[in-house]
């Protein structure tokens, strides 16, 4: 039976070009017996189906946002992107920095397979696109896996054939100088997709997980093959700018490697799906460690004692190099003395440790790149974790309502619920003293709150004092100037509802007008520590940081054999405030700001302060994301003449389907993705009289719009007549 909540409702759809002529059910235990993932386009509707399909009535606007700007839209000319991305970067005190300058923050986008390879007809007006859309980093990922837009050869491996195709590689190296001479610098990935064929020579190259994750730690052929790999793109001169990659200063930062760690892949369990050669490598290596760290087999049996299977098992021994690597994973550690865990994770660690300095070494010596280095991505594993302060950079992914990363769909508001998957307490992965970085990040297409995402995102990381912010993904496909609607849960082109407030998103993060707080929670994790705590997951923050929390403190993680000294420092108020009760999120600064969520009769607590920004208020149907930015460096509601208001709320496709809470895939819809028009009113403080433009996709004044006066300096525009999202205030 259908849960007597769900409406039955009849969509006309396609998929892509033709009916759908079945109706898909899934079941599973619980209290959601159905999810719906299609429907039928028979003229009779289903008689016994349930199913969640977004049809409210609502305003659209009538255009697409094009990829290709003729000019982008005002922002704060301190902010606009004037010259090449010629300036080099490097660390300095804890941040990164333009060399011999200020700290350098970036804005980025990651471009997916065919997207970080376009043709070169398309190259200069791409690479302009992404930087007027107001991005300064791109992170190209997936061009190393057999796939279309890849620079992989098919045919490496047989005699005469080069590991990457020349071809390919010169359409990467002409788009590389559009970008860097439209301002636009690169975060360098090296590894993520790629897989080795029978014909390179390598062990049992079968069967591993993607992009021989796991086996290069410990496998020398595996870990030279993958440095040849990186000679293979990276260890060249680009004929379009006539500098080695190694000496250009637009690569920002370099990526040794992209979500693979040995640790977390014993924490997961996945060691043990390896190839049967490799886990006798790992077994002997394993032994080996042993015999240098106790010599004998009564030296383990008295260190590995006390717990039901102390000491050795029956059979093992080191003469026979038969000490099982128990326990195999993190779900088996409490069935051993946790000193043989600990040995086991001492053993992973150093492998670890030792992989991430031989990488170094060879970027930073052989190949003589400057640029700071990313080791691997964290994911809040102690042990794992610590060795990534090896490198310069820690980094992190992070996801709200992954539907591409997994088959549950929530649909949920991140301002709403901050605490659905502990997703805020990730930030706290950051470690002390090293510039912090999010090279992943997304709000998934469909979910009808992802307007959300820009604005709350630049204003949290600018105030957790993080470096740069890589959105996931522009697109992964090949280039479109004109996309007609996100192709894909993780595609930004054509999620207009995104689209349209990076510019501003992009100035708010950049500009540090949001300061890091004055007081810092850090998490000691000293050496006995990692040992001890095998759990996954064991980086999260302590109940005590709550959602103000994270807008009070600076958080961070430390590894440092002595605990941390924290400055004794007062709280100053925060320019951030956020009510999850009421969904709303505000961002008041003299030059920015901005109200994400709900607008219309919130219950917030006054304790707390004013629901909204000091000249910004508005009251909307819908849930939405609304800034004000100043364009003349004034301050907004005195002495500010000049401001951009951006109006966002969701983007829509006709006939898209949603399953709610349960598994399954989503119907899309058609094309062409519409963005929603707010109806309501929005009011803003202004110093003397403003008129008010609307302002096309370039830029351009359209038409003038009315404002109605409301006394002490607060003036009204209503929303529901309004052409594009952008609207110009000047005064007169």
């Amino acid at each position: 039976m259908c849960s007597s909540d769900l409406a039955l409702l009849t969509v006309e759809t396609s998929w892509p070009d033709r009916p759908i002529d079945s109706l898909y059910v899934k079941s599973r235990p619980g209290p959601l017996t159905f999810a719906v993932l299609a429907v039928s386009t028979s003229a009779e509707p289903p008689v016994t189906a349930g199913m969640l399909a977004d049809r409210r009535p609502g305003d659209w606007y009538d255009f697409r946002v094009p990829t290709i700007l003729s000019a982008p839209l005002p922002i704060d000319p301190s902010l606009a992107v004037t010259g090449p991305a010629s300036r080099r970067v490097v660390v300095r005190d804890g941040h990164l920095s333009y060399e011999g300058g200020p700290r350098a923050r970036f804005w980025g986008v990651n471009l997916v397979g065919p997207g970080a390879v376009p043709d070169p007809s398309v190259a200069k007006d791409y690479a302009l696109g992404i930087a007027r859309a107001g991005f300064n980093l791109v992170r190209p990922h997936h061009i190393d896996g057999d796939t279309e837009g890849s620079v992989v050869n098919p045919r490496r491996g047989e005699p005469g054939e080069p590991l990457a195709l020349p071809e390919a590689l010169d359409r990467f190296d002409r788009f590389h100088a559009e970008l860097a001479a439209a301002g636009v610098y690169t975060w360098a990935e090296t590894w993520t997709l790629r897989s080795f064929r029978p014909e390179e020579g390598l062990l049992a190259p079968g069967g591993l997980r993607v992009g021989n994750k796991d086996v290069s730690h410990f496998e020398p052929e595996y870990l030279e093959a993958k440095k040849a790999w990186i000679r293979a793109v990276w260890d060249r001169v680009n004929p379009y700018t006539g500098l080695r990659y190694a000496d250009d200063p637009s690569i920002a930062v370099f990526e040794l490697a992209n979500e693979d760690s040995l640790i977390v892949a014993w924490n997961g369990g996945n060691l043990e799906k390896i190839p049967g050669p490799h886990r006798d490598r790992l077994d002997q290596l394993w032994n080996a460690w042993l015999r240098t760290r106790y010599k004998t087999d009564a030296a383990i049996t008295q260190a590995w004692k006390n717990n039901v299977r102390g000491g050795l098992q029956l059979g093992e021994s080191l003469s026979l190099d038969s000490i099982a690597r128990e326990p195999a994973s993190r779900s088996r550690a409490e069935l051993y003395p946790h000193a043989r865990a600990a040995d086991l994770l001492r053993f992973y660690g150093e492998i670890e440790a030792a992989y991430y300095g031989e990488l170094a070494r060879f970027v930073k010596q052989d190949l003589g790149f400057s640029a700071p280095l990313v080791c691997d991505t964290s994911f809040g594993v102690p042990l794992a974790d610590a060795q990534l302060a090896a490198c310069d950079v820690i980094d992190l992914h992070v996801y709200w309502d992954p539907i591409a990363e997994s088959n549950v769909y929530f649909d949920h508001a991140l301002v709403e619920r901050p605490l659905h998957g502990r997703i805020l307490e990730r930030l706290s992965w950051c470690q002390a003293d090293k510039p912090c970085t999010m090279s992943e990040l997304n709000h998934s297409f469909p979910n009808r709150y992802a307007q959300e995402a820009p604005l709350f995102w630049a204003s949290l990381l600018a105030r957790q004092d993080f470096d740069a912010v890589i959105w996931f993904a522009w697109s992964h496909a090949a280039f479109e100037p004109a996309p007609d609607g996100p192709g894909g849960a993780l595609d930004l082109a054509g999620r207009f509802s995104t689209w349209v407030q990076h510019p501003t998103a992009s100035a708010l993060f950049r500009s540090g007008v949001l300061p890091a707080p004055n007081r810092r929670f850090t998490r000691w994790w000293s050496p006995p520590a990692l040992l001890r705590d095998l759990t996954e997951g064991s980086l999260w923050l302590d109940p005590q940081i709550s959602t103000s929390g994270v807008l009070d403190n600076l958080l961070r993680t430390s590894f440092e054999r002595l605990p941390p000294t924290a400055p004794v420092a007062p709280v100053s108020p925060s320019p951030v405030r956020w009510w999850p009760d009421a969904g709303r999120f505000v961002t008041d600064t003299p030059r920015f700001q901005a109200i994400v969520g709900r607008t219309v009769n919130p219950v917030l607590d006054s304790e707390q302060g004013s629901p909204d920004p000091g000249a910004l208020r508005a009251a909307l149907a819908s849930y939405a994301a609304i800034s004000l930015a100043s364009l003349d460096g004034g301050a907004l509601g005195d002495g500010c003449r000049r401001a951009l208001l951006t109006l966002a709320g969701r983007t829509e496709r006709d006939g898209t389907i949603r399953s709610i809470g349960g598994p399954g895939s989503l119907v899309y819809g058609r094309g062409p993705a519409r963005l929603e028009r707010l109806a309501g009113f929005v009011d803003v403080r202004w110093a003397g009289r403003p008129e008010a433009w609307v302002l096309d996709p370039q830029g351009a004044p359209v038409e003038r719009v009315a404002l109605a006066r409301l006394g002490g300096g607060w003036w009204r525009l209503t929303t529901a007549a309004l052409s594009t999202p952008w609207i110009e205030l000047r005064s007169r």
